[in-house]
């Protein structure tokens, strides 16, 4: 099975977070695109950390649910509880100033685009409507007959599975807009003039069957050039029919007098303003670290983990963890501020308390390089490698050494002269250039956008990408290459980038220092050595 249905996306990928869902919505959204959506969504949370507390999953859920939102300004009127089945109940209102870039984090939420059309009416979509199908290809009857046995095949082997995700799942949404609505297709109109649409987890599994029941319908999105396993709202119309009722996008357009529903910056300033008060209530408050400014030393530092190797027979292939002989301590160090990144260091000093050298005799074995930051920046997990000490080696009498950390001291935009999205299309800053724009090889109905920059990774605060208009795109970012002073960052979007836009990327003004690490009179496991 290489891909699932891409409704999966819409829906499955948030099941596997925390389960079932039932989410309603209520959005209200004004002619500028800013706005707010009341939510409300029971699910079951799940914890893979293998915590068995549902008060702390669901915290924890919550907690995702606040921070990892995109395109929210802020939240107001959020709680949440469990109820006697063990599943979050949660309510909140969250503002936004663009609907287009709002994505809830696990809850479900259908999401919305909005834009304007060349008569200056408003078009509301169902994000992801505009998912292109493929490219229509001369097939021979062979080749038809083939491939609608083949899709038939790959849909049986995935169904079982998308019945166990989707089959629960279901998500309703009311839009109060801020016009007239012309024309809509696939919504339920309200005799308050709000418009009501309905996604069923089930409906994607009999939309998916009656298609595949269908030899004709099958046949025409196979000749137009659809890989069915991976059609989703608004991919294809057949679809859309056997889902909503009508061959078209889930779409409204709204004219007339189009006038603010509510005074947006009037609320969300009073929400922003009362956010700490009540995320402190909730007890999900998390606060933020102070970032480094300077020099600095160590809070503390243990050794976390230790991994010996004695035996190392490489001709028989024999070795343990896969490494040489020798000593690896992890060592974490709790810094007194965030930073941006830790670098590298030099192991300078090793003894064991027996007093022999444990130092590497290489200097490549001396350098660190394996450091990771914890998630609030503010901790480092750092490898040393010492030469393997004897057996009757108590413990250590002092290893010691050095790191280099960046820090921020501000940020700049830079619009890096990019205008066409294209592979190879050139940059005038930063040594900018796309390296590629193709189709996503694991999310049907996305692009990918790899931009190379002559920067370091720690360097770069984030990067926007722009249409010719000014809008900023919906980008998720997929992951970054880095060597040295090149960066490569992949970004991707639902359906296709523009030809034409501009990307400005943030940059950090950085400083890098070095700080002293040192362990003393400690065991092998990093006891106090008796």
């Amino acid at each position: 099975m290489r891909r699932m249905i891409a409704a999966f996306f819409v829906f499955g990928l948030a099941a596997l977070a925390c389960g079932c869902f039932e989410t309603k919505e209520e959005l209200f959204i004004n002619p500028d695109g800013s706005g707010k959506v009341v939510i409300e969504s029971v699910y079951q949370p799940m914890d893979f950390s293998g915590g068995s507390d549902p008060q702390a999953a669901m915290r924890k859920s919550v907690k995702e649910i606040i921070e990892k939102s995109k395109g929210i300004d802020t939240w107001s009127n959020v709680s949440f509880q469990l109820n006697p089945d063990k599943k979050v109940c949660f309510k909140g209102t969250a503002y936004f100033k663009d609907v287009s870039t709002v994505k809830i984090e696990n809850a479900a939420a259908l999401e919305i685009a909005m834009q304007k059309n060349s008569d200056g009416k408003l078009v509301f979509e169902m994000r992801g409507d505009q998912k292109g199908s493929g490219e229509p290809g001369a097939l021979t009857e062979e080749q038809i007959k083939n491939k609608i046995s083949e899709e038939k095949t790959k849909y049986q082997q995935s169904r079982p599975m998308m019945v166990g995700m989707l089959g629960t799942l279901r998500s309703d949404a009311v839009l109060h807009l801020p016009g007239t609505v012309e024309q809509s297709t696939n919504f339920k109109k309200n005799p308050d003039g709000s418009l009501t649409v309905s996604l069923q987890g089930m409906k994607v599994i009999e939309a998916m069957d009656a298609i595949m029941n269908d030899e004709a319908a099958l046949r025409a999105m196979i000749e137009s050039g659809n890989d069915v396993t991976e059609i989703g709202p608004g991919s294809d119309p057949v679809f859309m029919e056997k889902m909503f009722g009508e061959r078209a996008p889930v779409r409204a357009v709204v004219g007339g007098t189009l006038t603010p529903l509510f005074d947006y910056e009037g609320e969300a300033a009073q929400a922003r303003a009362g956010m700490e008060e009540m995320m402190t209530k909730l007890g999900i408050t998390v606060a933020k670290p102070v970032p480094l400014a300077g020099r600095a030393e160590f809070k503390s530092l243990t050794i976390g983990g230790v991994r010996i190797v004695r035996i190392d027979d490489g001709e028989r292939g024999i070795r343990p963890f896969y490494e040489s002989k020798g000593c690896t301590l992890a060592l974490v160090g709790e810094l007194p501020g965030a930073v941006l990144k830790v670098t590298e260091g030099k192991l300078e000093k090793a003894i064991a308390s027996t007093g022999a050298n444990l130092l590497p005799e290489d200097e490549w074995s001396r350098t660190i390089s394996m450091c990771t930051l914890s998630a609030d920046k503010t901790a480092v997990v750092f490898d040393v490698r010492l030469q393997l000490p004897d057996q009757d080696v108590p413990g250590l009498k002092e290893v010691s050494g050095t790191l280099e950390y960046v820090i921020e001291k501000g940020a700049k935009q830079v619009d890096i002269g990019v205008e066409e999205f294209k592979t190879g299309a050139p940059g005038k800053e930063l040594g900018a250039s796309i390296v590629s724009v193709k189709d996503s090889e694991w999310q049907a109905g996305t692009q990918v956008l790899s931009l190379q920059l002559a920067i370091a990774q720690e360097a770069i605060k984030a990067v926007h990408i722009y249409d010719t208009g000014g809008k900023e795109l919906t980008t998720n970012s997929q992951g970054y290459m880095s060597s040295n002073e090149t960066t490569t960052v992949d970004y991707s979007m639902e359906g296709k980038f523009p030809a034409k836009g501009r990307i400005v990327v943030e940059v950090y003004d950085t400083e890098k220092y070095a700080i002293p690490f040192k362990i003393e009179n400690v065991t092998l496991t990093g006891a106090p050595l008796k």
